[in-house]
C-alpha cells in the first residue's frame, strides 16, 4: 500500500492510474491495473470497502425487516470518492445504494444487488447562523440526527422532526423519508425545514437547490415523489432514488418554551379513541398525542420505573404541552379540567394521570415508549428466519376517520390468530399496528390484510404510508395510491434524475 498522505494529494484518476487493486463493478472481482474498473480509495483497503464474502458486508447487505445482497460495500474517505464512484456506477449502470444507519422500516437502504455507499463518515455539522431572517443550520447526511439536535440545541435552538429512532437515525435517511415524529403533530414534517440541498447526481455531477417559496404543508405523506410541491420537494421523501444529498440547509427555531408531557391511562380501547377525537377536535392545542395500546401497553408497562396505573388499563394516551407564557400550574389544570370530561365514572383513572415536569421526567417517557418498537424489532430476526416476521402498517386516515377505521382493524385483528400491537402517532390517525407472524402462512395473511387495509384508508382520504416510505417491501403500494397516470409522472421523472435507474433500485418501483 502507498503512502497514504501522498496519495491524499492525487486526484481520483491519478490514483486510478497507479495500477493498485480495483474492482469490476458489474462482477465484483478484485483485478489490477486499468480496466472497466473503480478505483479504490487511498487508505487502507479493509476500512474502505468491504467484498462479498467478508463477514462484515451482512451488516449492510440485510436489516430486521429486510435481507438483500451486494457485490461490495464502498465507505467513502471524502466527496471527492463519492463523486468519482458514482461516475464509474452510471457508466457501466450498476446499482448503487446509499446506506445511513440502515434503521429504515422498508428495505429502503438495503441493497438487491450491486454497490452500497455507506455515509457512516460523512458526519460534519458544519455552520448555522442567520439566512434570510430565518435561522439555519447545515450538516452532512451522515450525523446523525440525534447529534444534530445536541448542536443545535446548546446555542438555545431546535429542530422539530423527531423520529422515535433519532438517536439512531441520521439526517439523510430522515430527509430521505420526509420523516416526522411526536412532535410533528404540532410542528410539522422534515419537508417544512427544508431550506437547501447540495446533490451528487447518478452520473456524479454536483446540483445545489435552493427553495423558492413556502412549502407545501401535508403533515403526513402519500407514497412515491411528492409532485405538488417545487424542485426541492422532489428529493424530500425520495429514498434515496433520485440523488444523493451531500449538504442539507435546514431551517431551526429558537428554544422560546419548555412543554410537560403526560401518560393518562384508560380501561377501553374505544374511550381511549374518543378522547383521541375529542381532544383533536376540540380540546387544549397540544404539542404531541400518541398511543400505546393493546400489546403496547403490555410492553411499555413490563420496564422498570414505570409509574403504576390502575388494574383494567389497556391503552395509554402519551400527550405534550408547551407551557408557552402560562405558568405551569395553569397549562397542567387545563390539561385536568379537559380530562375530567372523560372520567366521570372512572375517578382512579383521572388520579393516576402522570405528570412528567423535569427534563429526566421526560426524556424517560419517551425511552418508555422507544422500546415498545425496539423491543419488536431486536425480536424479529427469529421470525424471519422461521419464514415469518414483523409486518407493520404506515398508513393513515383524516381525524373523522380515525374511530371507524382503528375499531375495525381491532375487530379484524382479534379474529386473525396473530400475535399483534398498536402504537404511535394517534392523533394524526396516523398508528403503527405490527404483527408478530411465525410463519409464511401467517405473514401471507397479514400481508393481504395490510393491503385490505391500505386501500380502506386511502378511500377515507388518507395515505398509504405515512412517514417510513414504501422502499422495497411496500412498493406494490404505489398503485393502492395513484393513478396509473400520477404513476407514470413519477417514472418519468425518475427517469429524468437517473436515466439509468442505477439509484435505490428497486426502491418505489420494481426495476
Amino acid at each position: 500500500m502507498k503512502n497514504k498522505n501522498k496519495l491524499k494529494k492525487k486526484g481520483f484518476d491519478e490514483r486510478f492510474d497507479q495500477g493498485e487493486e480495483t474492482i469490476d463493478f458489474s462482477s465484483g472481482i478484485i483485478t489490477h491495473g486499468l480496466s472497466k474498473t473503480i478505483k479504490l480509495p487511498p487508505m487502507d483497503v479493509s476500512a474502505s470497502l468491504i467484498l462479498k464474502g467478508d463477514e462484515r458486508i451482512k451488516t449492510y447487505a440485510e436489516s430486521f425487516v429486510y435481507t438483500g445482497s451486494c457485490d461490495f460495500v464502498l465507505i467513502p474517505r471524502d466527496w471527492q470518492d463519492v463523486t468519482q464512484a458514482l461516475r464509474q456506477a452510471h457508466a457501466l449502470k450498476t446499482p448503487v445504494t446509499f446506506a445511513g444507519s440502515r434503521t429504515a422500516m422498508t428495505g429502503a437502504s438495503i441493497p438487491d444487488s450491486g454497490m452500497v455507499i455507506s455515509l457512516e463518515k460523512m458526519n460534519r455539522f458544519l455552520d448555522m447562523g442567520a439566512s434570510h431572517g430565518e435561522m439555519v443550520a447545515k450538516a452532512e447526511p451522515g450525523i446523525l440526527l440525534g447529534d444534530f439536535k445536541n448542536k443545535i440545541s446548546d446555542e438555545n435552538y431546535f429542530y422539530p422532526p423527531d423520529p422515535t429512532s433519532f438517536r439512531e437515525a441520521q439526517l439523510g435517511g430522515t430527509l430521505a423519508t420526509n420523516a416526522t415524529g411526536e412532535d410533528s403533530y404540532f410542528f410539522g414534517s422534515t419537508r417544512k425545514y427544508v431550506q437547501e440541498l447540495k446533490l451528487i447526481l447518478a452520473d456524479g455531477s454536483e446540483k445545489t437547490i435552493t427553495r423558492k417559496q413556502i412549502p407545501i404543508i401535508s403533515t403526513k405523506n402519500k407514497a412515491g415523489y411528492f409532485l405538488e410541491g417545487e424542485e426541492i420537494d422532489h428529493l424530500i421523501g425520495s429514498e434515496g432514488s433520485l440523488a444523493l444529498i451531500r449538504e442539507a440547509t435546514l431551517k431551526i427555531l429558537p428554544q422560546d418554551h419548555d412543554f410537560f408531557s403526560a401518560l393518562i391511562p384508560f380501561s377501553s380501547f374505544e374511550s381511549c379513541l374518543d378522547f383521541v377525537v375529542q381532544t383533536k377536535t376540540h380540546g387544549p392545542k397540544l404539542r404531541a398525542m400518541e398511543f400505546l395500546g393493546p400489546g403496547a401497553y403490555e410492553i411499555f408497562i413490563s420496564q422498570k420505573g414505570i409509574p403504576s396505573f390502575p388494574k383494567g388499563t389497556v391503552c395509554l394516551v402519551y400527550l405534550k404541552k408547551d407551557f408557552e407564557n402560562e405558568k405551569n400550574e395553569i397549562a397542567c389544570t387545563e390539561i385536568f379540567t379537559w380530562l375530567q370530561n372523560f372520567f366521570k365514572t372512572e375517578p382512579s383513572f383521572l388520579d393516576s394521570v402522570f405528570i412528567a415536569l423535569s427534563p429526566k421526567q421526560k426524556e424517560n417517557i419517551r425511552q418508555w415508549r422507544h422500546f415498545v418498537p425496539a423491543t419488536v424489532n431486536e425480536n424479529n430476526r427469529k421470525r424471519m428466519e422461521a419464514g415469518g416476521g414483523k409486518i407493520s402498517t404506515d398508513w393513515w386516515v383524516p381525524t373523522e376517520f380515525i374511530i371507524p377505521m382503528m375499531s375495525w382493524v381491532y375487530s379484524e385483528s382479534q379474529k386473525m390468530g396473530v400475535d399483534f400491537l398498536v402504537f404511535a402517532h394517534i392523533g394524526d390517525g396516523h398508528p403503527h399496528w405490527n404483527y408478530l407472524t411465525k410463519n409464511p402462512d401467517e405473514k401471507k395473511r397479514v400481508e393481504n390484510f395490510v393491503e385490505v387495509m391500505c386501500r380502506r384508508a386511502v378511500a377515507y382520504g388518507g395515505g398509504v404510508a405515512g412517514e417510513h416510505g414504501i422502499g422495497k417491501i411496500h412498493h406494490n403500494y404505489l398503485a393502492i395510491q395513484h393513478s396509473a397516470k400520477t404513476i407514470q409522472k413519477m417514472r418519468e421523472l425518475k427517469t429524468r434524475w437517473d436515466p439509468h435507474w442505477i439509484l435505490g433500485r428497486n426502491n418505489l418501483f420494481s426495476f
